[in-house]
């Protein structure tokens, strides 16, 4: 498709999108922004960013509008240059050649987010009826033109919104959804304490990781790693033979950019699969074991370092 779009543009034309580009590159959240721009916008060719709709919705509801609205500063020319783009590259006749692509794409999608999301309330003993969702529907938007590997889940105006660019395959992970299990545990009052004190303990070595530029704050980054490694645990099949090292692995990369919780979540999850509790019931001693372990790594840091020395 890239190729296809290359041998149909004139080389002043690209120049002048790819200058034009430049300038919105240098947010490092322009991809999420440009994402939720375009689900907001009227459909092609005359592409219209909905203002007047946006507020309308913010002010029925009590939300801020000022806030809402500032997630598109910057964007304001943005709908312009997409409609430009849209019929100087015909893009409409590339997407009715690429439709059974996409169809391909939607019909595996959603192969893969059923079995997923099952095993995920499977792997939590829970049931969907019992999750209170931050949304009223998911709608997953395959980008078959995207970064590879890249995805976002935006909520917006009572919609969840999956949007992935495949690997070599098509893939999906449960990791948005299980956020909405997880956070009546994790950003409940009665857990707080006991959380901060967990977090606290580690605060000062994820300050100058990836992980501290999107997580800033002690829940929020407590929150991801759990998320992170149940997803990972549900994605790779946590029954599996030969699955615990590959997990073990890949949360082991996952504290390398700083989320330096997930491999020893990893081990303390083992105690819950053998416990027969639901992960609601389990989660206080969840966490009592995890600072459990935590402190004894700390202990043995210290040992280690007064022998080194």
């Amino acid at each position: 498709m890239w190729r296809r779009l290359n041998r149909t543009l004139e080389p002043g034309y690209l120049e002048k999108i790819r200058r034009q580009c430049r300038e919105f590159q240098k947010d490092r959240m322009f991809e999420y922004r440009a994402t939720v721009l375009a689900l907001n916008s009227s459909p092609p060719p005359q592409i219209r960013f909905l203002k007047e709709e946006i507020e309308m919705y913010a002010e029925a509801r009590g939300v801020n509008v000022k806030d809402t609205l500032s997630t598109f500063r910057g964007l304001e020319l943005l709908p312009e240059m997409l409609t430009e783009f849209y019929l100087r590259a015909n893009i409409r006749e590339l997407y009715e050649d690429c439709q059974p692509w996409y169809e391909e794409a939607v019909f595996e999608y959603q192969r893969i987010v059923s079995r997923l999301l099952a095993a995920a309330l499977e792997y939590l003993k829970m049931n969907e009826a019992s999750v209170e969702f931050g949304f009223d529907c998911v709608v997953i938007i395959p980008n078959l033109i995207g970064p590879r590997g890249s995805a976002m889940g935006p909520v917006w105006r009572g919609i969840k919104y999956d949007v992935y660019t495949p690997w070599d395959r098509i893939s999906w992970s449960p990791h948005e959804l299980i956020h909405d299990m997880m956070a009546p545990l994790t950003k409940s009052d009665q857990h707080l304490d006991l959380i901060l004190s967990i977090t606290n303990s580690i605060w000062a070595n994820i300050e100058k990781t990836p992980a501290k530029d999107y997580y800033q704050d002690p829940i929020s980054f407590f929150d991801e790693c759990l998320v992170r490694t149940i997803d990972h645990l549900v994605a790779e099949g946590h029954d599996k033979a030969g699955n615990r090292d590959r997990l073990r692995a890949a949360l082991s990369a996952q504290a390398n950019r700083g989320f330096v919780l997930c491999p020893l979540m990893l081990e303390v999850l083992s105690d819950y699969e053998r416990s027969g509790q639901s992960f609601r019931d389990f989660f206080p001693e969840f966490l009592l074991i995890l600072k459990k372990k935590l402190s004894g790594q700390e202990e043995k840091a210290m040992v280690d370092c007064k022998r080194g020395s």
